[in-house]
């Protein structure tokens, strides 16, 4: 369902990277958690796989699709993924039924 092949991520100037050759597969009907110290790229890692920003390097296949193959909207309309840095990405006073 999601494949992450070699992703990596960095800013110019930045350093160390913030992901670094990450591949993970998460199948058909899996629930996963991801967890870590802060800083240690989580939310950068979802915002991958929902589409939010692209990776500096590798290959992200969502359902199938490899990156720019289909409308990202309909493909995040497949993925559950809840964070509190999503919450910015709506405006206050929006109501959960609205967003969804």
């Amino acid at each position: 369902m999601i494949r992450l092949d070699d992703i990596s991520l960095f800013y110019p100037g930045h350093r160390p990277m913030i992901l670094d050759s990450i591949s993970w597969h998460i199948g058909s009907g899996e629930k996963w958690v991801l967890f870590g110290p802060n800083g240690s790229g989580k939310t950068k890692l979802l915002e991958i796989i929902a589409g939010y920003i692209y990776p500096s390097g590798g290959a992200v296949t969502r359902f199938g699709t490899g990156q720019g193959e289909s409308d990202i909207r309909d493909l995040r309309r497949r993925i559950g993924y809840v964070s509190t840095p999503l919450k910015e990405r709506f405006p206050s006073g929006e109501t959960a039924a609205d967003v969804i």
